[in-house]
């Protein structure tokens, strides 16, 4: 993505020094209950970002800063393309996630298995966002 939005790259790799007028961002907290699993408190930076030089692309990247349980870390990035082409019956948008998480010291194996658990719930709440994503069905 950096070789894409280098002004992106140095904003975020200078932060909190940096300012970039052009680019917004928040500081969020939020908490997050799978069934079956305790509560998660985190604390997220979200920086929205279009470049001028990729017009119809809108960036976003999502560090969280804070969890108090389950993950060290995550980075979320994604790139939101409008297409636009000659020819095309009707335009659309594409739509490219990726995410990374770090988990903390989960016991597994065993009857112990948070980390499984864990994994578990995070990989079905996934796929269920993106079938209601997919079926045009999703909740803001």
């Amino acid at each position: 993505m950096y070789q894409y939005a280098p002004a992106l790259e140095r904003y975020l790799g200078r932060y909190p020094l940096a300012a970039a007028p052009e680019i917004r961002e928040v500081l969020f907290w939020s908490t997050d209950a799978l069934a079956g699993l305790r509560p998660t408190l985190t604390i997220d930076h979200e920086v929205v970002y279009s470049p001028p030089e990729l017009p119809g692309c809108t960036l976003i990247a999502l560090k969280q800063l804070y969890s108090n349980h389950y993950t060290d870390g995550r980075l979320v990035l994604t790139a939101v393309v409008e297409q636009d082409a000659p020819g095309d019956a009707a335009p659309g948008l594409y739509l490219l996630v990726v995410q990374r998480l770090h988990f903390d010291a989960l016991p597994s194996g065993g009857l112990a298995n948070v980390r499984g658990g864990v994994i578990g719930k995070l990989r079905g709440s996934t796929v269920s966002r993106l079938r209601e994503a997919r079926t045009g069905s999703v909740r803001a």
